[in-house]
């Protein structure tokens, strides 16, 4: 399923960059209950962090970005969807890396890699015209992150970077706006990732974006029971527990998920049912017996 869906509000804060009309460039284009926990000791983050330099590939400056000591890193816990926990810092805050010179931004995997003439061409007639450098304070909150996995998408969307990039660039913003316990947000990016995740599925190959076949449709399977598209959620769940390569361990994750919904979806029909059994008590009373009760419609 392709789409590109309603944009608008998507790219709220990078304006006083100087991004202006933005905002209605489509995400997605053709192919042509654990949060973060507590507050971070600023202490405790700085000795994760440490400055690197590394060249721009639209305009080829030196800057200088943060990497995080990933050998120091100790993983808390993982949410269904794999956003990741770690003690004391997030690294997810840190992933992307701006160019303070021609606004490229991308995430830190993939920003060195070289773009084609005319994808650097884009960056600099969309972006580099309008930017207004910022310079950021030594550590990074979730607005921070936020702003800057915006200018990633605008760089993205600009230079029509593959949905399968974009889509993750969505995921990992739904995640942050979940450590903000923001979850009209959060639902809003996940729905725009499973746009670019299911284009993913369709066309392959696999690996994409390093998970194999079943390890996406699991990832599309619980992000679309967390949007609420519970039969969308059973469609591709299914298809990871009648695939024989899947691990089991992917299996009996993707069982559990299936039961979850299930029960979700018993709980709500037994409250619609209850809800209907309830008179409504705005009802005159019958005039004589045989009639039949009347009954307070299901809104």
């Amino acid at each position: 399923m392709r789409g590109t869906g309603d944009n608008r509000g998507k790219f709220e804060g990078p304006e006083e960059l100087g991004l202006r009309n933005i905002e209605d460039k489509p995400l997605h284009q053709d192919d042509d209950k654990k949060k973060n926990p507590g507050p971070l000791s600023e202490k405790n983050e700085a000795k994760y962090l440490f400055d690197s330099e590394v060249e721009c590939p639209v305009c080829h400056s030196r800057i200088t970005v943060k990497r995080i000591r990933r050998s120091a890193l100790r993983l808390v816990s993982r949410d269904t969807d794999s956003m990741p926990i770690y003690e004391d810092i997030n690294p997810l805050f840190y992933d992307i890396w701006i160019c303070n010179n021609c606004g490229y931004a991308a995430p830190q995997s993939s920003f060195s890699q070289p773009l084609t003439k005319v994808e650097a061409e884009l960056i600099q007639h969309s972006i580099t015209s309008k930017w207004r450098p910022k310079e950021y304070p030594p550590l990074y909150d979730a607005n921070i992150a936020v702003e800057r996995f915006k200018l990633a998408l605008v760089s993205a969307t600009v230079r029509k970077a593959r949905p399968i990039d974009i889509a993750m660039l969505c995921l990992k913003l739904g995640w942050v706006y979940r450590t903000m316990e923001d979850a009209e947000n959060e639902i809003k990016f996940l729905n725009q990732a499973l746009i670019g995740l299911k284009a993913a599925y369709d066309v392959g190959p696999f690996p994409v974006a390093g998970m194999d076949e079943s390890t996406l449709a699991f990832l599309i399977g619980d992000l679309s029971r967390r949007v609420g598209n519970y039969q969308e959620a059973l469609q591709y769940l299914g298809r990871v527990i009648t695939d024989r390569t899947a691990k089991s361990a992917l299996k009996e994750k993707a069982r559990d998920q299936r039961h979850m919904i299930i029960e979700a979806q018993r709980a709500a029909a037994s409250e619609a049912s209850k809800t209907q059994e309830t008179p409504d008590s705005t009802s005159e009373q019958p005039p004589s017996k045989g009639l039949k009760k009347l009954f307070r419609k299901n809104k």
